[in-house]
C-alpha cells in the first residue's frame, strides 16, 4: 500500500504513515531470522552430541608428581556435554577441579581446569581426543599448590562402568 500524504499533513506524520508497516515488517523478518539461527545451531549442536557424546560418568587417569616420582593417579570424573561445550568435576585426595572445554567438530577436547576452592591456586589445560569407543586420551599441563613448577603428563578418561 502507497501512502499518499493530505494537504496539511507534517514530515513527521509523513514519515509515521510510512514507518510502522516498515517496522512491523523489518521486526517480523528479524524473528524470523533469529528462530531460523537458533534452530540452526541447536541441531548442530544435536548432530556434534550424538556424534561425539562425550557427558557421563569417567575414572580419569593422569600422570602426577607425588614425592619427585611421577606416578599415575585414578580419580572419578563427571563431564556434561552441551553441543561443543564441555564441563566437568573430578575429586582427588579431597579436593575438588573443575573442569572446562570445547568440542571441536573433528572429535578433539581442549580446555582448562582449576581448583573448585577459590583459595587453592592449582591449574592446568588439557587436549584430549575422542576415540572410537568413546574413551578420551590426550595430555595435560598443570601447576598446583604442592608443585609449584609446571609439569606435563598423558591422561586418560575411561568410561565407569558403574550404572
Amino acid at each position: 500500500m502507497v501512502y499518499c500524504p493530505k494537504q496539511g499533513d507534517t514530515v513527521i506524520d509523513s514519515f509515521l504513515g510510512i514507518a510502522w508497516e516498515n517496522v512491523i515488517i523489518g521486526l517480523l523478518g528479524g524473528f524470523i531470522v533469529s528462530v531460523v539461527f537458533f534452530l540452526t545451531r541447536r541441531i548442530k549442536e544435536w548432530l556434534l552430541q550424538r556424534k561425539y557424546p562425550v557427558a557421563g560418568e569417567y575414572i580419569s587417569k593422569y600422570e602426577d608428581v607425588i614425592n619427585g616420582q611421577r606416578m599415575m593417579v585414578a580419580a572419578p570424573a563427571t563431564l556434561k556435554q552441551r553441543g561443543h561445550h564441555i564441563e566437568g568435576s573430578t575429586i582427588m585426595d579431597g579436593r575438588e577441579w573443575s573442569l572446562s572445554g570445547e568440542l571441536s567438530n573433528t572429535g578433539y577436547i581442549h580446555g582448562v581446569y582449576s581448583a573448585a576452592d577459590p583459595l587453592d591456586q592449582g591449574v592446568g589445560n588439557f587436549f584430549l581426543r575422542v576415540s572410537l569407543d568413546h574413551h578420551l586420551d590426550g595430555l595435560c599441563r598443570a601447576t598446583t599448590r604442592r608443585t609449584i613448577r609446571l609439569h606435563r603428563g598423558g591422561t586418560f578418561f575411561g568410561r565407569s562402568t558403574r550404572p
